[in-house]
């Protein structure tokens, strides 16, 4: 996945982050 993120050039780290924010914002971390 970090392969994938790191093709995309400059920014990549910005764009994977803009990603788990998406994620964890559709699928929450529930308390054990």
């Amino acid at each position: 996945m970090l392969d994938a993120f790191r093709a995309t050039g400059d920014g990549w780290q910005t764009r994977m982050n803009d990603a788990l924010r998406t994620y964890l914002k559709e699928h929450p971390i529930k308390p054990a």
